[in-house]
């Protein structure tokens, strides 16, 4: 055999073995996400201000998939991801405040300049979570301004 031919053979071989290794990965995953989750309880006295805090924070970086996928799918039936980020468009700097105001209740104190203008924009979001059997989730934003 001509080295050209070994070393196309050889190259041949290594592809087919990734291609036969990504294969089996592949319905090594597949068979993995088909397996059911498990269901929990919602906890009794949870602290809802850490998951507030990381979806203020996925708002403020501009991280709008991520945001919107911290909605239940009841929230996803009233607002698409696009409303979500008219929502908040033009905000510069917010100072997010949040309070627990019951087992599945926040309100959200928002304070933050308007993009293109010295207005400062004032306002309070009442926010409902809801358990879906692996951690919280955002079911509805109400809000309103505050001036």
């Amino acid at each position: 055999m001509r080295p050209a031919r070994l070393v196309s053979a050889v190259i041949l071989l290594v592809v087919l073995c990734a291609a036969c290794a990504r294969g089996h990965d592949g319905a090594a995953a597949t068979a993995a996400s088909a397996t059911p989750r498990a269901v929990r309880t919602a906890p009794a006295d949870p602290d809802l201000g850490s998951v507030m805090e990381r979806f203020y924070q996925q708002v403020e970086g501009g991280h709008w998939r991520f945001a919107y996928a911290m909605l239940s799918p009841h929230a996803r039936t009233t607002i698409t991801e696009d409303g979500l980020r008219a929502r908040y468009a033009g905000l510069i700097s917010p100072d997010v405040m949040v309070r627990q105001v019951g087992p599945r209740l926040v309100v959200a104190s928002i304070d933050a300049g308007r993009a293109g203008s010295a207005e400062h924009v004032h306002l309070e979001e009442l926010v409902t979570l809801a358990w879906d059997g692996e951690g919280w989730t955002i079911d509805a934003l109400t809000s309103r301004d505050r001036r």
